[in-house]
């Protein structure tokens, strides 16, 4: 049986990935706008295998991989809110400041939601870019 604060953290996560399938717009396939070439379609399966073969081949490849993902992540948040998402930017980016305000200065629950939040966002700018 869940205790409460597993039934909600189950809760808060299911409703961030409903908003992440009610958030983009028609038009935010980003980077087909930009280059059509099928060559994209290689770059989800290469990041696969570069990330799970590559790291256990070259374990000191681990560290440089998580500085990309550290660094990419609100870059990509960024991108989501501009090209991707529903609604007012400048809403949104006050939003995304808050979040990443929150990622930085919260602890416990609330902090690993902001970080959760960013994280999906940055999931979204991909998903609108390899689809």
């Amino acid at each position: 049986m869940l205790g409460p604060e597993a039934a909600l953290a189950y809760g808060i996560i299911a409703a961030i990935q409903g908003l992440l399938v009610l958030l983009p717009r028609a038009d935010a396939v980003i980077w087909r706008r930009l280059s059509p070439s099928p060559a994209w379609a290689l770059v989800l399966p290469t990041s696969l295998l570069f990330g799970t073969f590559v790291v256990l081949a070259v374990p000191a490849t681990a560290t440089g991989l998580a500085v990309l993902a550290g660094v990419s992540t609100p870059v990509l948040a960024i991108v989501a809110v501009v090209a991707v998402t529903r609604g007012r930017r400048v809403a949104w980016l006050a939003g995304l400041l808050g979040l990443a305000l929150g990622t930085l200065a919260l602890g416990g629950w609330a902090g690993s939601l902001a970080t959760t939040s960013l994280a999906a966002l940055g999931t979204l700018a991909l998903g609108a870019a390899l689809v």
